[in-house]
């Protein structure tokens, strides 16, 4: 009987330290995926917005958003050290289209062509060639920037719209610090693209560009070296004219700004009232190295929503690279510089897709630069610019 009364007595004890010990036992909770995205620098919260806002909608992943230097020479480095030394470091990020070809061919890049669903004939046409390599998708359309005539109402009407014009009247016009206009002078990859414009306006001429942008940089003594010079010098109230990319806009229109309520905008023509302008498409690419591919596909999928490419165009400035949207009359008056250009967009240049693109463009400036600098003659730059030329 005893013996009985041990074990009924054992096997309590037993239960007990075994209920006790479930209840102890923390419940395993399961930790959100991150992925780490990173763009180039956001001078407005549209991509920050758009982050917050798929978070909301997927609380089972979460987006670490980096940003990256403003120079597209720059963050092509900082991209390229990061995937190919194994770094792993980001799982997306905003691609040129400059870029598309070297990286899909290095292996850097995921081939999205049957991952992700996208209706490309509502596009833009030159908007596939931007994302695609091969005939396959690698990118979804992210942005499109394009070079414009920015102007200051305080200093002028906009009357001189194409560089002979400027050019002959800066003599005119200049007085003391105020200039007639700024341009990019040494700045990477964007001094190239301002060439190339000019190129195009004087008729595909390499030479009589390389001699018009010498003419420009010498007459506004631009020896600006990034970004922010020229466009500061503009946003001061300093300069009547300045070519810059439509996305410098949400910058000369923050509280700072002296140009704020007297900003012009203009599409660059040549004397035949043609555009120039060299377009900038960017995508959102996923790396071969990231673990969480099929989350980093929901947030692509997430991007190219409607919604939020309305945000792109509206609070980034960014041209739209959906056509409808030429036609919004809501995005026109948030927009209004968009309006009647969308055959103008179509018919504007871009940059070679190639895969030593960049190595060609580094070659380039070097020539560039030494060019306006007297150290070499304009035929000798004309050599190394002719294989980077559209």
């Amino acid at each position: 009987m005893r013996k009985l009364i041990f074990f009924f007595l054992l096997c309590a004890v037993f239960i007990l330290c075994s209920c006790a010990q479930q209840v102890n036992t923390p419940t395993t909770v399961s930790q959100p995926i991150q992925l780490t995205l990173a763009v180039k620098k956001d001078y407005t919260t549209t991509v920050e917005d758009i982050v917050s806002k798929f978070e909301e909608e997927n609380e089972n992943i979460q987006i670490k958003l980096l940003q990256l230097p403003s120079s597209s020479d720059d963050i092509h480095r900082i991209l390229v050290t990061d995937l190919s030394s194994g770094q792993n470091e980001f799982d997306l990020f905003e691609i040129q289209d400059i870029w598309i070809a070297e990286f899909a061919s290095s292996g850097y890049i995921r081939d999205l062509s049957e991952e992700i669903t996208i209706h490309l004939d509502e596009y833009l046409e030159i908007i596939k060639d931007g994302i695609s390599y091969n005939d396959k998708l690698y990118a979804v359309p992210f942005g499109l920037d394009l070079g414009m005539m920015f102007y200051n109402k305080n200093l002028t009407g906009g009357e001189h719209s194409d560089w002979e014009s400027l050019l002959r009247n800066t003599k005119i016009f200049n007085n003391g610090q105020i200039k007639l206009f700024v341009i990019q002078g040494r700045d990477g990859e964007d001094m190239i693209c301002n060439l190339m414009e000019l190129v195009k306006y004087k008729n595909n001429d390499i030479e009589q560009g390389l001699v018009l942008y010498k003419q420009l940089i010498d007459e506004s003594k631009s020896v600006w070296n990034t970004e922010n010079d020229y466009t500061t010098a503009f946003k001061s109230g300093n300069a009547a004219y300045m070519r810059s990319w439509i996305s410098t806009r949400p910058f000369l229109s923050d509280d700072l700004s002296k140009v704020k309520n007297a900003l012009g905008i203009k599409p660059i023509l040549n004397n035949m009232n043609e555009p120039v302008s060299i377009l900038k498409r960017y995508g959102l690419a996923i790396s071969t190295k990231s673990k969480y591919f099929k989350e980093a596909v929901k947030f692509l999928e997430f991007c190219i929503r409607e919604d939020n490419q309305q945000r792109q165009v509206k609070e980034n400035n960014l041209f739209p690279m959906l056509k409808k949207f030429y036609s919004d009359e809501m995005i026109i008056d948030y927009c209004p510089y968009i309006a009647g250009m969308l055959n103008s967009v179509e018919k504007m240049q871009t940059r070679r897709k190639i895969e030593n693109y960049m190595e060609l463009s580094a070659e380039a400036q070097k020539s560039v630069k030494a060019y306006l600098a007297g150290e070499i003659n304009v035929k000798e730059a004309v050599k190394v610019l002719q294989p980077l030329m559209p």
